[in-house]
């Protein structure tokens, strides 16, 4: 090829990647959310902003990049400015893809000489990296502050760094990419873990390709330090006793002897390279060094750490605390040996088919609607929306690959089985997740639509082999195939994916939180769940700095010792009086149910007798006891309780210690059993319960609507257009819940206007077209609410808005069925329920029985009979049975025959 030609075919490659980088990036942008989402988002962009410390084992590189991006004088909301970083990395990793796949394509394929040649070349390029940019958790890592986006980067980077060695290898200078490699590689460390798993690519690569001196420092590499982990995976194991937060006395033999035997072991090999390859042994002294220099921005949290930010997750600010928190102490540790024999779920069912081939699925084959009721998507296989084209362009691309350049086929396809199936051996993900996990294996997607665009040129040279010397026809077929196959992938991918990608107008995280923070009354306690209730209230207070006299306390967290120093020492700072040692020395302790108290001071008791009489008028001041009494039992493990958590005995002592200085409330999105028996003293105010002096038997009207309808943000809650998540609607449940907890405090104290109120306040701020209700009994149950006061009770419309494909238990048709009977009196739908429950379970009696007496009430008494009798037939002992039978045979003696009433609708 000439230089003019050649310069050409270089400005093309680069101004057509400049368009997919731009394209992308404005799609991401378009798309990306305003603000923080749910789960890490609120804490990376927290740690940003502040230099905090994150969750084990960090990402130091993450976190000094999203500082300078907090400090943009751009776009008003932090979030946003460090959500876009995503959006940057990823339409970087889109360019990436498609420079990859020309890389791939050129190796049997040559430099483009001709026209066909090079529109083979780029538009398999643009193909496949389209395909990955607009497939499912791709685009979702790509909207969001999380590391994900990041880490993908890093592997795409790696992957074409690998190739462009291989390209250049016998040319001078061209070790230095290696060196680079390795570099990125600690870099990536510093980010995120799951791109380390590109190194087995890059010595595939090199291994079967004739460069002698990489091949052998990639496989003396990969020796020094395969035996050491090998042993570390044998040796490291889980301590069950302790709950996975101390580990055995054993590992810490184990670990002094791993660092003897590693020393010896590396100084043997390097004794053994000097010997037999001098120029290997030179060259290989800067691998270490490199990834050393590299990965030595984990000092940042170090340091971090000894100046006691606001987030400083497990206070690594020793080295042993250190340690603790690269090796994720806080989360218990595995051998992954173990893992290999011992599963957590069912291996094929759950762990491969439902956490990956389900996942996979939805990047390239269709993704399904029906729901369990976890709400996770339950079809493992599903055409929906995608048809499966670009998976079979994809699998043609496969093995079209293997025939055409087996080498690099199995480069990829090392890539996509560690990025994929290892992850799914390592993680040994027990069921049930508390949300997807696809993101975790996009690692792997992208490998596939390196095949997709693959596929794309096998495609093209079929046609070309095809067709022959034709060239008129071949290039009209060619452009014609290309057009038909970009509209029927790419682009229909991205016409699938962009309503449910879209989170523009989506702040259900940052109002959320919002709402539970201004739930509780100035420097107050409150006791938060998990990860997704507690960082976006991190967010709100160190980066918008809203209510930061709210002490947040994440009961997850509240079972780590360097917690609860924390919550001790850090201001607001909570009550637990316990020295250092003390906090050391607590576990969990065994415990059978019984009765604790609180006692309540004598100033605080009058209090709450004041505030009552000025709710109800008079009050039996016995109401507020000076003590409150409930049944503490015992919480772990879940299968068979026998154990009080930390978590459980910090709550107890908090509380004892606190002596009601300061008020306390539970986020309504805790779990119940997280609430150690207190329910009885928690009153609802809106999306946190308050712990009260006394037994709660009503709201506070004036506080649960001054919350409700004065203090609480709504924001894209009334627009159609916003798309919401299904975990996240279900997530509105609880504050339709509050506004139902109030309309049933009016309706019940006869304020039928106020009732009206605050139901068509519901409406309009919560609308069923933008938050759909996430069941249909849901649905039922705010007709009914409607239909007391007189408003429109219609439940026909209302369930046209429950989220579809919902599958139901037998316990909750039951619970719809007795709805439809009772309350609407709808025996056609009550029926139907009943119905499928029988099929489906012909040996439940109890739908039996409430089937028969639905058909009784709809004067369908042949019916009613003919089942009853079948049953007596099928079990002619039982007892309870024929009662039954007798029972509506003297009561349809009695009462003659009527006449069934129509069903209300």
């Amino acid at each position: 090829m000439n230089s003019d030609r050649r310069g050409g075919m270089i400005r093309n490659t680069t101004g057509v990647g400049a368009v997919l980088f731009l394209v992308s990036l404005i799609v991401y942008i378009r798309t990306m959310a305003p603000t923080t989402s749910f789960w890490d988002c609120g804490e990376f962009i927290a740690c940003s902003l502040n230099l905090g410390v994150m969750h084990p084992p960090g990402a130091p590189l993450y976190l000094l990049l999203g500082r300078l991006l907090t400090m943009l004088p751009v776009l008003r909301d932090v979030g946003m400015r460090v959500n876009i970083f995503s959006a940057l990395v990823s339409a970087s990793s889109v360019l990436l893809t498609y420079l990859i796949i020309m890389q791939l394509i050129r190796r049997w394929r040559g430099k483009a000489e001709t026209w066909e040649s090079t529109f083979i070349l780029h538009a398999s390029g643009i193909f496949g990296a389209l395909a990955l940019a607009f497939s499912d958790s791709f685009w979702f890592n790509a909207v969001e502050a999380e590391v994900y986006a990041f880490s993908m980067f890093f592997a795409a980077l790696v992957v074409w760094l690998a190739l462009r060695w291989e390209e250049r290898s016998e040319k001078k200078g061209s070790l230095l990419i290696i060196f680079f490699i390795f570099y990125l590689f600690g870099l990536a460390a510093g980010v995120h873990l799951l791109s380390l798993l590109a190194f087995p690519f890059v010595i595939a690569v090199a291994f079967l390709h004739d460069n002698r001196v990489v091949r052998r420092l990639l496989i003396l590499i990969t020796v020094q330090a395969a035996l050491p982990i090998g042993l570390y995976i044998v040796l490291y194991q889980f301590d069950p006793g302790q709950l996975g937060y101390e580990m055995f006395e054993h590992q810490a033999r184990a670990s002094r002897f791993l660092k003897i035997f590693g020393l010896l072991w590396l100084l043997g090999t390097l004794a053994y390279a000097y010997i037999r390859d001098r120029q290997v042994f030179r060259v290989w002294w800067m691998i270490p060094g490199l990834v050393i220099i590299a990965y030595s921005l984990i000092l940042v949290i170090y340091i971090r750490a000894g100046l006691s930010p606001p987030i400083n997750m497990n206070n690594p600010s020793t080295l042993q605390g250190m340690s603790d928190y690269l090796a994720r102490r806080q989360y218990g540790s595995e051998s992954l040996l173990l893992t290999m024999f011992h599963r957590k779920a069912d291996f094929w069912n759950y762990q491969v088919q439902m956490m990956f081939t389900r996942y996979f699925g939805w990047q390239f084959i269709g993704k399904g609607m029906t729901l369990d009721h976890l709400n996770r998507i339950t079809e493992i296989i599903s055409l929906r929306g995608l048809y499966g084209l670009p998976f079979l362009v994809g699998l043609w691309g496969a093995v079209h690959h293997f025939f055409r350049d087996w080498k690099r086929a199995i480069s990829v396809l090392i890539l996509f089985l560690l990025m994929g199936y290892a992850i799914v051996l390592y993680a040994n993900q027990p069921d049930p997740q508390p949300r997807e996990r696809d993101y975790s294996y996009v690692g792997a997607f992208f490998a596939f639509a390196l095949w997709i665009g693959i596929g794309m040129a096998g495609i093209f040279e079929w046609i070309s082999e095809l067709l022959g010397n034709r060239q008129r026809l071949t290039k009209i077929v060619t452009i014609a195939t290309g057009l038909a196959l970009f509209i029927a992938v790419p682009l229909n991918l991205f016409a699938f994916n962009f309503h449910s990608h879209d989170r523009s107008g989506n702040y259900a995280a940052s109002d959320l939180s919002y709402n539970i923070l201004m739930t509780c009354e100035p420097d107050a306690i409150l006791f938060t769940g998990g990860d997704n209730d507690t960082y976006p209230l991190w967010y709100l207070q160190e980066v918008e700095g809203i209510r930061k006299d709210v002490r947040v306390i994440c009961l997850s967290l509240l079972n780590a010792h360097w917690y609860i120093r924390q919550l001790r020492d850090k201001e607001p700072r909570v009550p637990v009086n316990l020295r250092d040692e003390s906090i050391d020395s607590i576990r969990p302790v065994r415990w059978r149910a019984g009765e604790v108290g609180i006692p309540v001071p004598d100033n605080v008791r009058r209090q709450a007798i004041d505030a009552l009489k000025s709710t109800r008028g008079s009050v039996d001041e016995s109401q507020v006891p000076d003590t409150i009494r409930f049944i503490l039992r015992p919480t772990w493990p879940p299968e068979n309780p026998q154990l009080l958590r930390l978590q459980d005995l910090l709550i107890l002592r908090i509380l004892q210690v606190n002596q009601w200085r300061r008020p306390v409330y539970f986020s309504s999105y805790a779990a119940r059993h997280d609430q150690i028996g207190l329910d009885r003293f928690l009153r609802l105010d809106g999306l946190a319960f308050r712990l009260m002096p006394y037994e709660i038997t009503d709201v506070d009207e004036k506080i649960l609507r001054s919350n409700l309808l004065e203090k609480y943000r709504y924001r894209g809650l009334d627009d159609a257009g916003v798309h919401f998540p299904v975990g996240t609607i279900s997530l509105f449940l609880n504050l339709r819940q509050a506004y139902l907890t109030l309309a049933g405090h009016y309706i019940h104290n006869d304020k039928t206007e106020q009732a009206i109120t605050v139901l068509e306040e519901m409406d309009r701020r919560i609308s069923e077209e933008a938050i759909p209700y996430p069941n249909e009994y849901i649905a039922l149950g705010i007709a009914e609410f409607h239909r007391r006061v007189g408003l429109d009770g219609s439940y026909a419309r209302r369930i046209r808005h429950v989220i579809p494909g919902k599958t139901m238990t037998a316990r909750e048709m039951r619970e719809l069925a007795d709805m439809y009977a009772r309350v609407f009196r709808d025996w056609t739908r009550a029926i139907s329920y009943y119905s499928k429950i029988i099929s489906e379970y012909p040996e439940d009696w109890e739908a039996v029985s409430r089937l028969a007496t639905v058909y009784s009430m709809s004067g369908q008494y042949g019916e009613a009979l003919r089942i009853l009798e079948d049953w007596i037939g099928r079990h002619p002992g039982d007892a309870r049975a024929n009662q039954f039978l007798r029972a509506f045979k003297q009561s349809r003696s009695r009462e003659g025959p009527q006449s069934p009433k129509p069903a209300e609708r």
